[in-house]
């Protein structure tokens, strides 16, 4: 199999995948608050927002530029990002753990995964290989800004 091909694949196995996983996490967030205080107890009925706060993780961890990342052998590049990400995570959320408590734990995870994402795919746009050519990057958006919608509906207000 060529690039092209493996690429295509990609592409296709990936949105089928967002196709379960993103509707499935949508449908977690709309009802974890009734959900938790019947599957735990009532002393966890707020635990949803942590939840719902780590469901946001789907959204980086469909992104796949690892992959490329490893096809590639560019296992230095992953090593020194996966570095960064950690420390970021470590440093955001502490920092945020201040300001708004245990909520800002899964906050600062989140901020740290986004950072490795993005970071991989810039390099990979710098050496060439578009997001568009491994990811539908509307449909991607879409499920994306959906998710995030659904968490601020049903999830910020009760932070704020």
């Amino acid at each position: 199999m060529d690039e092209a091909d493996g690429l295509d694949r990609m592409k296709s196995g990936s949105r089928r995948l967002w196709n379960q996983l993103f509707p499935a996490g949508i449908l977690l967030m709309v009802g974890s608050k009734y959900i938790f205080p019947l599957v735990f107890n009532e002393q966890f009925a707020t635990s949803y927002i942590y939840f719902n706060i780590y469901l946001l993780l789907i959204i980086p961890r469909l992104l796949f530029p690892q992959s490329l990342f490893i096809s590639r052998g560019w296992t230095r590049w992953q090593l020194y990002i996966s570095m960064m990400e950690f420390a970021i995570n470590i440093g955001s959320s502490l920092l945020l753990m201040r300001w708004i408590g245990l909520p800002g734990i899964a906050f600062g995870t989140l901020i740290a995964y986004f950072f490795e994402k993005i970071c991989m795919v810039i390099i990979l746009q710098k050496k060439g290989v578009a997001l568009s050519r491994y990811t539908h990057v509307n449909t991607y958006l879409f499920y994306s800004l959906v998710l995030a919608g659904v968490f601020l509906i049903t999830t910020l207000s009760e932070l704020i």
